[in-house]
């Protein structure tokens, strides 16, 4: 069964969006009329259950519809992916009891940090036995955990971690506190509402989009070039946001020993930047900021402990989502109790609370998604715009958004980060169709 929805060319654009277009910084930018947009999906949300606390979400998918805005055009062009791991990655935990018990004796997790994983270990669960009931065809068959990928020849190859080769040399090294002048801020926007191309950089910028191409940093001449694109944003009121998204570069060991991205030297260095980026000043009323931490308590607590980020932006956490990384047939990727590597992630989900707004209870949904190349993320646009945003109907709101340390830009929103247009690249998509 295919569930994708390849649609058709866009073999023409009107006048005005071809001249509205061309409204960028960089003169580059074109709209040609053979332009192949982003294939359209009908639905990226495979399975949520009555209560709106399961989901399966695919990542690329995700990713590729975020590109659109909501619209009659349609196109095959898909998001290069690499293959869906079909079976668990071979598991690096202690064999035995013994061995675990000294290894959680000297990462000396508190008893806290250990039940809150219990906890998540209990909900993934029973969220993994639900879908084996629900996610079924009419012959009880399990129903796909991801549309159909398009995948490059040579990134066929994975390591044991699950992880593709080829683009890994690609990513960027450079150390998050550098101050080189050739990272110096570039300003890309696209205010109209179709895409538009640099045709010598080989880049495609979606509709109503702004990009900040740089490192996310607290110098005057960045924050005065954030503040200008978030008052010039179209889909922005006065500068401010329903929605903010962060996957700050936290640090992490394992991650700087393989330099296969940007992470902050010092945790520190990290949280002192992210309070002088002013974002209070760009959260809408009773607004919402998604952030992506680790597994780590110290990061955790960064965000929402006492003195924490999202008490210096004036929110307070409402809800948490769980990414658990799952196989074609839904088995998490690694052990759900693992210590060393676990299958998910979490998003922190703060609301800008009036002084009469009384705390709600931390809601917390699991999402399923079956893992793309090393570090892609699944793109939280659609699930916002309905669980947040409470926009049912995707034609009532595009759902504005900022997102810090973006790897690729997304219709509708600001981006800012040093690989902010790194998927919107045409070296990363392909005109061919799916394969199952």
């Amino acid at each position: 069964m295919n569930n994708s929805d390849t649609g058709k060319k866009n073999d023409s654009l009107s006048a005005d969006d071809r001249n509205g277009a061309r409204d960028l910084l960089s003169n580059n930018f074109a709209a040609p009329n053979n332009f192949v947009a982003p294939a359209k999906l009908k639905n990226t949300i495979l399975y949520s259950n009555a209560e709106d606390t399961i989901f399966i979400l695919d990542i690329p998918g995700s990713i590729m519809r975020a590109q659109s805005l909501p619209s009659p055009q349609d196109s095959c062009r898909h998001l290069i992916s690499c293959p869906a791991p079909t079976t668990p990655y071979p598991s690096t935990e202690p064999q035995s009891e013994k061995a675990r018990t000294k290894l959680l004796d000297r990462l000396g997790h508190s008893a806290e940090h250990i039940d809150l994983h219990v906890e998540y270990s209990k909900l993934i669960m029973s969220a993994v036995a639900q879908l084996k009931e629900c996610h079924v065809s009419q012959t009880n068959e399990l129903l796909p955990f991801c549309l159909p990928r398009v995948v490059e020849a040579e990134e066929r190859t994975q390591d044991n971690a699950g992880q593709t080769t080829k683009r890994k040399a690609e990513e960027e090294t450079v150390p998050y506190n550098v101050t080189d002048a050739a990272l110096k801020l570039d300003l890309l926007q696209n205010h109209s509402k179709s895409w538009s191309q640099d045709i010598q950089k080989g880049l495609t910028l979606p509709p109503l989009s702004t990009v900040l191409l740089g490192l996310v940093d607290t110098s005057i001449p960045s924050l005065s070039t954030f503040h200008t694109a978030c008052l010039a944003h179209p889909t922005a009121t006065e500068g401010r946001l329903p929605l903010i998204v962060l996957d700050p570069p936290w640090p992490n060991k394992s991650v700087s020993r393989s330099s296969s991205y940007v992470t902050s030297p010092t945790l520190h260095d990290l949280v002192e930047t992210l309070q002088g980026l002013g974002l209070e000043e760009h959260i809408a009323d009773q607004g919402f900021v998604a952030c992506w931490v680790t597994n780590k308590a110290t990061v955790r607590d960064a965000v929402i402990g006492e003195g924490g980020l999202f008490e210096a932006w004036g929110v307070e956490l409402v809800e948490e989502w769980i990414w658990c990384k799952v196989t074609t047939k839904g088995e998490p990727v690694t052990e759900v109790n693992g210590i060393w590597r676990k299958p998910c992630e979490v998003c922190l989900i703060g609301k800008h609370i009036g002084i009469a707004d009384k705390p709600r209870e931390v809601k917390r949904r699991v999402i399923f998604g079956v893992p793309d190349l090393h570090s892609r993320k699944p793109c939280l646009k659609e699930l916002a715009r309905m669980l947040l945003l409470q926009k049912k109907d995707a034609r009532e709101s595009n759902c504005a958004a900022l997102e810090l340390f973006a790897r690729y830009a997304v219709a509708g929103w600001i981006s800012w980060g040093l690989e902010a247009t790194k998927y919107n690249h045409d070296e990363w998509w392909s005109g061919g169709a799916a394969a199952d």
